[in-house]
């Protein structure tokens, strides 16, 4: 009997030195890790009934536009680049398509609306544009019933909040379109320029470069930035967003070693008439491009005649 009960216990302190010995002394065992997800190769993203050209659509109670190249169903194995577009002030709002009335976002519709409200060939359109770009609308005073993050009454581009959900979005893009995800870029003029600089440094692995225009950064910031090729624009006398913050950025981004392009204007109009204009029709974004009263600082960003600059984009890749 006795023997028998050696015998018993031995059998089990050497079951416990075994398990303890495996797993660590009195720890549990490590959780399994989650396996990350293999990328889809182009040709397992469905197609069919995707719509190209620019299309309005909602994330949860996020509203955006989406452009998609006409190529898109006839390339099967095919991923593309993609361009994060930040709107600038005054399109705010609950109507993406509010977007659609200037900047990038309106050389991206075949067709506008002239004085009469009839529709019109679009002069300014981009023919064959080969990047799928995403256009985030910020939420505004209009509509405020599906927002749920805090500071509601002032939703913009560096509430931290909001460049979250903007990470999230492209998360979801990302799983659902063919997009190469070594070449996302991120571009925008004035407070979307602000807002460029907010997201990049954010998330400087997110992206394969970045074009701020007419915005603001923090030069501390800049080292987040070593590994992310800048562009700047700007122009020397804009009342919206002086000037002087972007030298001092693009100081900051070559003493830290990164890739940086400037391009500086010089006015091409009288100052004070511009600032005076830019008064008049400060936060109507549609009427101040229709008077071009901001050619000398903010109007060029505005028009984004940036054909250099989306020759460029196709050139980096993360």
């Amino acid at each position: 009997m006795y023997r028998r009960l050696v015998a018993a216990m031995s059998a089990v302190l050497v079951v416990s030195v075994l398990v303890m010995t495996q797993n660590g002394c009195g720890s549990s065992p490590a959780p399994a890790r989650k396996q990350a997800k293999p990328a889809k190769a182009g040709q397992d993203y469905r197609r069919d009934y995707v719509k190209t050209g620019q299309n309005a659509y909602t994330f949860a109670w996020l509203r955006y536009l989406m452009y998609i190249p006409k190529d898109y169903p006839q390339e099967p194995t095919k991923k593309y680049p993609c361009i994060l577009y930040l709107h600038a002030l005054g399109q705010k709002g609950s109507d993406p398509w509010v977007l659609a009335q200037c900047c990038l976002n309106k050389q991206l519709q075949p067709t506008i609306k002239d004085s009469k409200g009839k529709e019109v060939p679009n002069p300014g359109a981009k023919k064959d544009f080969p990047f799928i770009v995403v256009s985030p609308q910020l939420p505004g005073d209009i509509d405020w019933s599906v927002w749920p993050g805090p500071n509601m009454n002032r939703a913009d581009w560096w509430n931290d909040y909001m460049l979250k959900a903007i990470d999230k979005l492209l998360d979801h893009l990302i799983e659902h379109y063919a997009i190469d995800v070594d070449r996302i870029y991120c571009t925008g003029p004035s407070m979307g320029g602000y807002g460029v600089w907010k997201m990049a440094v954010k998330y400087p692995q997110r992206f394969a470069a970045v074009s701020p225009q007419c915005g603001e950064g923090d030069p501390a910031e800049a080292a987040r930035l070593k590994d992310v090729p800048v562009w700047i624009f700007h122009g020397n006398c804009d009342e919206y967003m002086p000037v002087g913050n972007s030298d001092d950025v693009v100081a900051a981004l070559k003493a830290a070693g990164c890739e940086v392009k400037y391009t500086r204007w010089a006015c091409e109009k009288d100052s004070a008439a511009c600032i005076e204009c830019e008064k008049q029709h400060y936060g109507d974004f549609a009427a101040a491009c229709a008077s071009q009263c901001m050619e000398c600082n903010h109007y060029k960003c505005y028009e984004n005649q940036f054909d250099e600059l989306y020759s460029w984009l196709l050139t980096k890749h993360r």
